[in-house]
């Protein structure tokens, strides 16, 4: 999200990055997040159609952009903090009703 932010205020030639800036990398961020979990989305249900891509794109994009906002406003530590806590969240919901 940094390097995105980082290029589009290199490209709109301005020394201090808008917060209108930081959101437009955060999701665009998003997005790239909620593509990089489609292989363990593939794994987990055996093959890809409509609904589960939305699935995949729309869960991971919502927490991707609410752990770039935590990034923004509170730093890498506290993104990387949420982000541990979710899956360990997940899991435990997963073992009691699976």
């Amino acid at each position: 999200m940094t390097l995105i932010a980082f290029i589009v205020s290199l490209i709109q030639r301005k020394k201090n990055v808008s917060n209108r800036v930081l959101m437009t990398a955060n999701i665009i961020a998003a997005i790239v997040f909620s593509a990089g979990h489609l292989p363990t989305t593939i794994s987990l249900f055996g093959h890809l159609n409509f609904l589960i891509v939305f699935r995949c794109f729309f869960l991971n994009g919502l927490f991707g952009f609410v752990f770039g906002y935590y990034y923004i406003k509170y730093g890498i530590q506290y993104s990387m903090l949420a982000h541990a806590g979710l899956h360990f969240v997940s899991k435990i919901l997963l073992m009691l009703f699976y």
